[in-house]
C-alpha cells in the first residue's frame, strides 16, 4: 500500500460526545424535540445537513441550513478539552509516514473545523491531503472523495487502503475499488460494519502498523 485514506471522526479522534451535544444543543436552540443519542450516533459520517434530516425529521431547505449555521457556530466551544485521539493514533501515523507513505483524511466535515483539531491534535503535520465535505460534489458514501485524493497523488486503487468506523467509509471505499478496513471502537459497531464486508477488521488503530509495515 501506498496511500492510506482515513475518516477523522470515530477513526482518528473521537468526537463522539462533542457532535452529539452539539446536535443536541442545535435543536434546543431552534426549538425541535430532543433526538435520542444512538440516533446522532448512527448518523456520525454523513454530511451535517443530512444528519439533522435522518434523525430529527427536518425537510425544509430554511431550516435545515439554519440548522447546519447554529450547529457550526457553537461545535467549538464544545470541543476545548473533550476531543482526543484514539490509543496508538500518533505513534501509528508516524511510524507510516516514516516508512514513505501518503497520508490522507477524507471526511464528511468541513474543513473550517478539521484543519484546527488536526493542529491542535498534534498530528497535522502528518497528513499530506485533506479532502473536506465541501470539497466534492457528493460525500460519502459516493467515492468522490477517494477518487479526488487519487488523481492528486498519482496512486492506484490497487495501491490503496481507506480506513473508517462506519459502514459510509467502507461503501466509499468500495464504490472507488479500493482495499477498506472498518475499525470496531467508533460511531458503528462490529456488527454493522460487517454488514459493509470490509476487506479487513480492526479493534485498535494500531493495527495498521502491524498490518502494513
Amino acid at each position: 500500500m501506498k496511500t492510506i485514506i482515513l475518516d477523522f471522526d470515530g477513526t482518528i479522534a473521537d468526537t463522539q460526545n462533542v457532535i452529539q451535544t452539539t446536535i443536541a444543543d442545535t435543536l434546543e436552540q431552534l426549538n425541535f424535540p430532543a433526538v435520542d443519542e444512538n440516533e446522532i450516533r448512527r448518523v456520525i459520517g454523513l454530511p451535517l445537513w443530512e444528519m439533522f434530516v435522518k434523525t430529527a425529521g427536518i425537510t425544509d431547505d430554511g431550516m435545515i441550513k439554519r440548522c447546519v449555521e447554529t450547529y457550526r457556530a457553537c461545535f467549538m466551544s464544545h470541543c476545548e478539552g473533550n476531543v482526543h485521539l484514539y490509543p496508538g493514533v500518533a505513534d501509528t501515523l508516524g511510524k507510516l509516514k516514516q516508512s514513505g507513505m501518503t497520508l490522507a483524511i477524507a471526511t464528511s466535515r468541513g474543513r473550517d473545523s478539521l484543519v484546527p483539531m488536526l493542529q491542535s491534535l498534534g498530528i497535522g503535520h502528518l497528513i499530506d491531503m485533506v479532502v473536506a465535505v465541501e470539497d466534492v460534489e457528493h460525500s460519502k458514501p459516493a467515492p468522490d472523495m477517494v477518487l479526488k485524493i487519487l488523481a492528486a497523488t498519482g496512486t492506484a486503487k490497487a495501491e490503496t487502503l481507506i480506513v473508517g468506523d462506519t459502514t459510509f467509509d467502507i461503501g466509499m471505499g468500495k464504490s472507488a475499488g479500493c482495499a477498506t478496513c472498518g475499525v470496531t471502537y467508533g460511531n458503528h459497531s462490529r456488527e454493522q460494519l460487517l454488514t459493509a464486508s470490509p476487506d479487513y477488521i480492526a479493534d485498535s488503530f494500531s493495527f495498521l502498523e502491524e498490518f502494513l509495515l
